[in-house]
């Protein structure tokens, strides 16, 4: 493809006016690349393959990445979840160096997959959320046998035999389906799991438990360790918790169908200094809801991204739990980018203050046979508008793979560059469909609005790139001082 570009710039030079053929050509190969491989300035090259690595773990099988967490070398560990060819789901967790490449002295080849042991019906389990110790240690929870789920790993991914029962932790809330879905860790190095319950009567309320650092319940939280929290009139799921600078635990989720926050203060008892009686409870526009991550500002207010009516959706609280009227429209602001379906599954807070949310969006794609969800990043001014310096209008989409791939979790480095971590579909893999583990570093300020030939004697703008809606193409005639734009809608 190379040289056909070459050729057709070459016709380009020599006969602009007669070879308005050649342009053609350029343009038409200009999409192509566009659109299937979702060239963009914004991926970093130094990490992976122009910004991007994917990880089989077990072929054939599904690999899900579903957190990410930052180690201080800068490494970035992933875990999720990975299921062998009887469809066994297990913990799974890969190892990064800073280029992307796997850390091979972490487990085998920089992956790790840890069994949590069951009867046939019940023996999946996924790790959902993953953080790192002060001291090096990786602590991954989610759910395993239908309970709480904690492994904590050595640095070199061996399990740690001074946690639970040889690495690892079981917990049951009421003797039913309880899902851990976010793991927070303490100034004290204690362990908060949050996420949610069902009772007797098939109703899901928030849950959390807290953990001693040799995996035993701490005593001192809640009762004997766990708390349950019926929020609203419905199915109450706890998604992501953060800690505040004070110690008081903010779990986010959503509530019937709507937004909903609780926060708990040090001992598990509600905080009734925030909303009504510790709880926050948030409607959009009267369709279907869902908070997904929480994060916490510098200035203590609190940030819930999900989605809305299948838009990405933020709220922004203040430090006692109402809306902050500072921040979009009374405290709420909704981003459509596909027309379609667009989810904000993870937020992370910028060192400036702008808000970074990661997730998947819904195309239908002219080079794909079907409609695929992409990974979504969109980036915030501290005021909730877009931030139009990054990406497309503070938006910027991936195509990985070639069946689709959304975006779970995201995090920030020091130096700003952002990390996105999920999966990534390939529908032609040899044994069929295969998942995989998929990561993306975007660099921290960049605009895609043009994708610039300047080094070219007859240039070829493209504006937007990665094109997803709309797209100018610009050609500059070298003999005649005039334009030719080409609008695609």
């Amino acid at each position: 493809m190379f040289f056909v570009y070459i050729f057709a710039f070459y016709l380009a030079y020599k006969k602009p006016m007669r070879n308005f053929l050649a342009f053609i050509i350029v343009v038409i190969l200009t999409l192509y690349e566009i659109y299937v491989f979702g060239r963009s300035n914004c991926l970093d090259s130094t990490f992976g393959t122009n910004g991007i690595v994917t990880t089989p773990i077990r072929y054939p099988g599904d690999d899900h990445g579903n957190s990410v967490a930052l180690q201080p070398d800068g490494k970035i560990v992933v875990a999720g979840y990975s299921s062998d060819s009887n469809y066994s789901y297990d913990f799974a967790a890969v190892r990064y160096n800073l280029d992307g490449s796997p850390d091979s002295s972490f487990g085998i080849n920089g992956i790790v997959v840890t069994e949590f042991d069951g009867d046939e019906y019940y023996n999946s389990s996924s790790a959902n959320s993953v953080v790192i110790q002060i001291d090096g240690k990786i602590v991954a929870a989610g759910t395993g046998i239908r309970d709480f789920a904690l492994v904590r790993y050595n640095t070199d991914g061996s399990l740690d035999s001074t946690f639970g029962c040889n690495g690892k932790v079981i917990t049951d809330f009421d003797s039913n389906i309880d899902q851990g879905n976010s793991v927070v860790i303490q100034a004290d190095g204690k362990i908060i799991v949050a996420g949610c319950s069902m009772n007797s009567n098939e109703l899901y309320f928030f849950a959390a438990a807290r953990y001693n650092s040799d995996g035993s319940l701490d005593s001192s939280f809640g009762t004997n360790g766990k708390v349950i929290t019926d929020v609203g009139n419905g199915n109450d799921f706890g998604n992501s918790a953060a800690i505040q600078s004070d110690g008081k635990i903010v779990v986010g989720g959503s509530s019937s169908g709507d937004f909903a926050a609780v926060r708990y203060n040090t001992d598990g008892s509600l905080d009734n200094n925030f909303g009504c009686n510790g709880k926050v409870i948030t409607d959009f526009s009267g369709g279907i809801d869902q908070g997904n991550s929480v994060a916490i500002q510098a200035d203590g207010k609190i940030i819930v991204a999900g989605t809305s009516s299948s838009d990405i959706a933020l709220v922004r609280y203040g430090i006692d739990g109402s809306p902050d009227s500072s921040f979009g429209i009374l405290g709420k602001t909704t981003t459509d980018i596909s027309d379609s379906v667009d989810i904000g599954n993870s937020v992370a807070i910028q060192a400036d203050g702008k808000i970074v949310v990661a997730g998947g969006s819904y195309y239908n794609l002219t080079f794909y046979p079907s409609e695929y969800y992409y990974f979504e990043v969109v980036r915030y001014n501290s005021n909730g508008s877009l931030d139009s310096s990054f990406g497309s209008t503070g938006k910027v989409i991936t195509v990985i793979g070639d069946g689709g791939s959304t975006c779970n979790s995201v995090a920030i480095q020091p130096d700003g560059k952002i990390v996105v971590a999920g999966v990534a579909y390939f529908s032609s893999a040899i044994f069929g469909a295969e998942d995989e583990f998929a990561v993306v570093r975007y660099l921290p300020n960049f605009n895609i609005g043009t994708m610039d030939f300047s080094d070219m004697d007859c240039p070829v703008l493209v504006c937007p790139n990665p094109i997803v809606k709309d797209a100018i193409l610009e050609y500059i005639l070298i003999t005649q001082s005039r334009n030719i734009k080409i609008v695609k809608t």
